[in-house]
């Protein structure tokens, strides 16, 4: 009797173990679009690409004019690369960087995300004397 509690028990810790740290875990494979927030600068409007669980590509259909390419890239890279949307937030751009999160997030729910796949930014502070080129 014991040996097979001993048994459940490490068959639930394996289980647990591989599910815990994987944010893409449980997403269903598609094609979703998330809409933010509209602010002062616009609404951001994505669609985040799922294929096998994770997340493969985030193509933006709308954001504020002004925001630049690279910095947009940078989000985009960060976001596939970790697959999770909780990304540090880029310097000089942390409302826009919000509103992507935001859209990002939304599209993560309707693929099957939970609570925990919700992103929030985070401002990157660049030490004293150097620039990030956004202005």
């Amino acid at each position: 009797m014991r040996k097979i509690g001993v048994t459940l028990l490490s068959v639930v810790f394996i289980a647990v173990a591989f599910s815990v740290g994987s944010p893409a875990a449980g997403y269903r494979d598609g094609v979703y679009r998330g809409v933010s927030r509209i602010s002062v600068y616009g609404q951001a409007i994505v669609e985040v690409t799922i294929a096998e669980g994770k997340i493969t590509d985030i193509e933006f259909l709308r954001i504020p004019d002004w925001y630049p390419g690279r910095v947009k890239k940078e989000l985009e890279s960060e976001i596939v690369k970790k697959q999770s949307p909780r990304v540090d937030a880029v310097t000089g751009a942390t409302l826009s960087s919000e509103l992507i999160v935001e859209a990002v997030s939304a599209a993560l729910k309707k693929a099957g995300g939970s609570g925990d796949d919700i992103g929030s930014v985070q401002e990157h502070r660049l030490p004293a004397g150097k620039s990030s080129g956004v202005d």
